[in-house]
């Protein structure tokens, strides 16, 4: 057909599905690569992915550490899943604007992602990038297939006086984004006049087109309960440790605040506080629990700063270095936790997976005794000798050895019960041959007790009436049983039922706690 050989009648048919075209086309940059003028469609739209292909990374999802090769957790349903989903398949419907609003790390980008999948997994996605707002809107419109407007982070995109919200819902262009709820306006907020700042970043004349829906940095007791049954192991974890049942932010901030802490440690960074996180992180590992005192961090951290190369690195002063490591990361996440009394702990996230990704160096070897003197009872300074026992034997020597000479002998009589309750009993023996004063009752109780689960009875026997004659008057009962088992009883030939003397640690200690002596 000619040019001009349209008939006036089907020009005007075409009206109605083309003129919004014709109007917007007048309001927005050409795009680069098609000529204007020419009325041809940028072919960008066959490049986009699918929202069901769409990786994640790419839509905003932070990682978490990796586990089996995936840097990305399993999701856990939220609450506002259905509530979402429902507003983008509305939106896929009749387009539309939804927004996704939260605090850093709570999750927005993660369940706008997960909602978009069940709700328009066909369509293709316009990412939009920083200042190509216009480009995307026309790519969008000359699409022939159902597409979905991108907007992660809608407070970092500039020029969204150009997101006319109701011109894109004419053509049924669903929109989602996400943003900060700091960088929301306040509900009392006037709409831009022409004269005020209609180039605002979110004014209410954009989100005052959108259908909000506001995601809790906190997780709900049912939200909890779902993480805690998640076959992740990442997401179990993060359950389980996180403060304020902030699992979201928890999962995401592990890795990068790992990253700022091992960036630190340089000349120009900020050495001394890298110290300061990993004195904390340690003192974490000997078994010291609860917050760190500033003094205690303060004196381990030395230890660290030292190895490092000291004054040759220039550290910053200790108070710069706190407020370093105490500087909010991702939401409240901290690379030092804030605690009662000034006293901080380290970021949870530093401790159990941070291992696996990067195995930890040693614990410096006075931070072992540092613990033990910090240590607040006898159960706690059990943990950090032990645990020192397990990491650097030969420090754990000279923990036994401090530990008995401060009269805390209750304290290595747990170890030996552990180890014979865990039938580790050539392990105890050794264990108490090396630590234990000859002269102790009760260690020759144990003593005994080791010997009988390696059926070493006639030593066992003589352990038994040694600690009897050193002053340990239970030891009668077990002598009597062994006796029994050995039919040189007078009245009992057989065994006591269920009842050897090797299995009596659990008669000597209560699991998780320092032993006593009986009575």
């Amino acid at each position: 057909m000619a040019a001009g050989a349209y008939p006036v009648e089907l020009l005007e048919s075409w009206r109605p599905n083309r003129g919004p075209v014709t109007g917007h086309w007048q309001a927005l940059h050409p795009v680069e690569g098609v000529a204007a003028g020419h009325g041809q469609a940028p072919a960008a739209w066959r490049l986009w992915p699918t929202v069901a292909d769409l990786d994640a990374p790419a839509a905003g999802v932070r990682p978490s550490w990796e586990h089996d090769g995936d840097t990305l957790p399993a999701y856990v349903p939220r609450d506002l899943d259905q509530r979402l989903t429902d507003l983008l398949a509305r939106a896929g419907v009749q387009g539309g604007m939804v927004l996704v609003a939260g605090e850093t790390g709570c999750g927005k980008s993660r369940l706008a992602l997960e909602a978009a999948r069940r709700a328009l997994p066909g369509y293709l996605v316009c990412q939009v990038p920083n200042g190509g707002l216009q480009a995307a809107i026309t790519a969008a419109m000359h699409c022939p297939e159902p597409r979905l407007l991108w907007l992660d982070g809608l407070e970092h995109h500039d020029r969204l006086q150009g997101l006319d919200v109701a011109e894109l819902r004419r053509w049924r262009i669903p929109i989602l984004a996400t943003v900060h709820i700091q960088h929301l306006p306040p509900p009392t907020a006037p709409h831009p006049t022409a004269g005020g700042n209609a180039g605002a970043v979110l004014s209410t004349a954009v989100v005052g087109q959108a259908s909000i829906v506001f995601l809790d940095r906190t997780w709900s007791p049912a939200e909890m309960q779902r993480a805690r049954a998640c076959a992740d192991p990442r997401v179990r974890s993060a359950a389980d440790q996180c403060t304020h049942r902030g699992v979201s932010e928890f999962l995401t901030a592990g890795p990068s605040l790992w990253a700022a802490w091992q960036a630190a440690g340089r000349i120009g960074g900020n050495p001394r506080g890298a110290a300061l996180v990993r004195s904390a992180v340690d003192l974490a590992r000997t078994g010291l629990r609860g917050p760190l005192p500033d003094d205690l961090l303060t004196r381990t951290h030395r230890y660290y700063l030292a190895d490092a190369g000291g004054a040759l690195l220039r550290p910053e002063p200790l108070e710069e270095a706190f407020a370093w490591a105490d500087g909010s990361r991702v939401g409240m996440t901290r690379l030092l936790q804030p605690a009662a009394g000034g006293a901080r702990r380290p970021f949870a996230g530093l401790l159990g997976d941070a291992a696996v990704q990067q195995p930890p160096e040693s614990v410096h070897p006075l931070v072992w005794f540092e613990a033990l003197g910090a240590a607040r009872d006898a159960e706690t300074a059990w943990v950090v000798a032990s645990n020192a026992q397990r990491e650097q034997p030969s420090v754990a020597a000279r923990l036994w050895r401090v530990l008995r000479e401060a009269g805390l002998t209750q304290v290595l009589w747990h170890q030996a019960a552990t180890l014979i309750q865990d039938n580790r009993c050539e392990e105890a023996l050794q264990f108490l041959s090396e630590h234990a004063d000859p002269a102790d009752a009760f260690a020759r109780r144990l003593t005994a007790l080791a010997l009988s689960e390696l059926d070493r009875l006639d030593e066992a026997e003589t352990a038994c009436r040694e600690a009897h004659a050193l002053g340990d008057t239970d030891s009668l009962a077990d002598l009597a049983q062994l006796l029994a088992e050995r039919g040189r009883l007078d009245g009992s030939r057989t065994p006591l039922p269920a009842c050897r003397l090797g299995r009596g640690p659990q008669r000597l200690v209560q699991p998780g706690c320092p032993a006593r002596r009986p009575g």
